[in-house]
């Protein structure tokens, strides 16, 4: 009878270890009937546990149960910050509708008091990655989605410290705003994918990657491609490195494609480009840009706003190409002390010769006040003279003009041109 007895304990703890593994920092838990991820962790392990992984069945009550492990809490201000988890896997599991809401938020609808307020409660939906699932659980640094959901929402990993995210094989959408208010450096594109817009990735973006299976989109060294590689969707905003060769398939530089890289410099646009996108280098660092022949056609701010770097653009073509009115920044005379934000009045437009005055008509082109032809630049005003180049203006990154060093980053235009970012301690 003992031995029946040890034997039959034998078998309940080898059971319960089926079902909560690696008690502690890390736990793998399977859940039969979702709702119920609570029972199945202790008081002592919500606590401590700092890597989890799930499988079975998931609603909004286990969500829920798994924000409050993340640090995050029921309502948008309301956290828990002895939480400690920091990594989840939900690959194995099945996200369902049903059980109670995760996430609670008001929104105040009359202007004088006793105030009136209209609540909003976030649940989930059967193979989905609900809106602001994730949001405020600021332990979190690491997560895996299902590999059965079909749809992420909006703002997902708002408020996390998740810095990657690999979208799985099943997902066919993706809200605009998933990874709003997110530092996501890293994000994959799975096989289903074949609609994504491009302001879902995050600013803090250093690499793109695709499934190779998927149909609609490439990548190549970290930047977003179409599937045939003719059009070039996204370079990340935070990608590192100075320097940039558009590969030679290319056609079009997408809407946005350049948009607001703060380290690119020089970039080689491929010999068969033919369009240009809206604000394509809207506020990049590129200090100057040769259009090949072959462009057609330019979008709306394409070079807009790209503060004080752009210093000069080679056209090749002796037929200006159709270029929005406001392609470049426009021109105008500054007051003493105002810094030149818009700086079209520093921007060299060199054309082929004989095309000087075809460019000075032609709409967009008409912004840029001084332009010259190929070649006819003396290098007069950049000669050193065996004198170190001296700071003739300084600004803030916000483009305001400082009357001395501020701490943090200054940009600087120096005595010979030249513009850059110098850290003042």
């Amino acid at each position: 009878m003992t031995r029946l007895i040890k034997e039959f304990s034998l078998f309940v703890i080898l059971g319960f270890a089926a079902v909560v593994c690696a008690r502690g920092q890390q736990m793998t838990v399977h859940v039969d009937k979702a709702g119920s991820l609570a029972t199945l962790v202790s008081g002592k392990d919500m606590c401590t546990v700092k890597s989890l992984t799930v499988t079975g069945y998931v609603n909004g009550t286990d969500v829920r149960f798994i924000r409050n492990l993340a640090g995050g809490g029921v309502t948008r201000d309301g956290s828990y910050e002895n939480r400690r988890l920091e990594r989840l896997d939900l690959s194995g599991a099945r996200i369902m509708a049903g059980g109670d809401y995760y996430l609670k938020d008001s929104m105040r609808v009359s202007e004088t008091p006793p105030y009136d307020y209209h609540y909003f409660y976030d649940r989930t939906k059967n193979n989905t990655v609900s809106d602001r699932m994730f949001y405020g659980c600021t332990a979190l640094r690491s997560v895996r989605l299902p590999e059965s959901v079909t749809h992420i929402g909006s703002c997902v990993f708002g408020l996390c410290s998740v810095d990657s995210v690999v979208i799985p094989g099943s997902v066919t959408s993706v809200d605009d705003r998933a990874f709003t208010m997110t530092k996501i450096r890293y994000t994959r594109l799975g096989r289903s994918l074949t609609y994504l817009d491009i302001d879902v990735l995050s600013p803090w973006t250093e690499a793109i990657d695709v499934d190779e299976a998927n149909p609609s989109y490439a990548s190549a060294d970290g930047v977003l491609f179409d599937k045939a590689m003719t059009t070039l969707l996204r370079y990340p905003e935070n990608r590192t490195g100075t320097a940039y060769i558009v590969p030679s398939t290319v056609k079009t530089i997408g809407d946005e494609a350049f948009y607001m890289n703060q380290n690119i410099t020089k970039i080689d646009l491929p010999d068969g480009l033919e369009t240009i996108g809206r604000w394509a280098f809207h506020g990049s660092t590129v200090v100057s840009l040769t259009l090949p022949e072959s462009l057609k056609s330019i979008g709306s701010q394409a070079f807009d706003d790209n503060l004080l770097w752009l210093r000069s653009v080679t056209c090749q073509s002796a037929t200006p190409a159709d270029c929005a009115d406001d392609a470049f920044p426009e021109w105008y005379d500054f007051m003493p002390g105002e810094a030149e934000w818009d700086n079209a009045a520093n921007i060299i437009l060199y054309v082929p010769k004989g095309c000087v005055d075809r460019y000075k008509t032609a709409h967009g082109f008409d912004r840029v006040k001084d332009i010259r032809e190929i070649g006819s630049a003396t290098g007069i005003g950049l000669v050193s003279n065996g004198e170190k180049p001296t700071v003739t203006a300084r600004y803030a990154t916000d483009g305001t003009l400082l009357d001395k060093p501020r701490r943090g980053v200054n940009i600087v235009r120096m005595s010979d041109g030249s513009v850059k970012k110098v850290t003042v301690k």
